[in-house]
């Protein structure tokens, strides 16, 4: 502004307080100040000060153009990574979950296995039991029948052998009566 008017004692009071201001008290001077400080120059007609004012002025500029294109960039690669990332979470997620639902199957069918296995043993152990009473009552079935067979076997020479008794005895009560009568014949004879 003091510039426009061509006041440069006040412009150089002002640029002065500018570098008090803001470059002293905040350690960094802004890009404007270069500019601001070669025009003024310029007007003072310190033209070598002037250009290199000038110079400092550009190279702050393209180092604070620089600096925001890195701070662009590295925002840019901080949102690809931020959602590279929640994607990346998203598929740990979901893959977790069909983790953990897969173990979850997993112990559904080892319990699954397990009662089975147990049904199966309990079932095998039934039969095995029912077995081996079916064998025990085969067993004493067979032992009865031999009895009963040694028994009827008994029964059969006994009543076989009654029957020679009751045979012989009535042959014996037969020739008995035969010799009573024989004897009465005789007698009768003989009287």
């Amino acid at each position: 502004m003091f510039l426009l008017q061509h006041d440069v004692p006040n412009a150089v009071l002002y640029l002065d307080s500018a570098l008090y201001f803001n470059g002293v008290a905040k350690g960094t001077l802004p890009v404007t100040y270069w500019r601001v400080r070669s025009s003024v120059e310029a007007a003072q007609g310190k033209f070598r000060e002037a250009l290199e004012s000038q110079r400092t002025y550009a190279e702050k500029s393209n180092d604070q153009l620089k600096q925001l294109q890195v701070e662009q960039v590295a925002r840019m690669r901080s949102a690809y990574e931020m959602v590279r990332s929640q994607k990346e979470i998203e598929l740990l997620t979901k893959e977790n979950e069909a983790k953990a639902s897969y173990i979850a199957f997993q112990r559904t069918l080892f319990t699954a296995a397990v009662v089975v296995l147990l049904l199966v043993s309990l079932l095998t152990a039934h039969f095995i039991i029912s077995y081996r009473r079916q064998k025990k009552n085969a067993m004493l079935i067979a032992l009865q029948r031999d009895e009963i067979e040694g028994k009827n076997t008994q029964l059969q020479m006994q009543n076989s052998e009654i029957s020679d008794a009751k045979r012989r005895a009535a042959a014996t009560r037969q020739e008995e009566i035969a010799a009573q009568r024989h004897a009465r014949v005789t007698k009768s004879e003989n009287c």
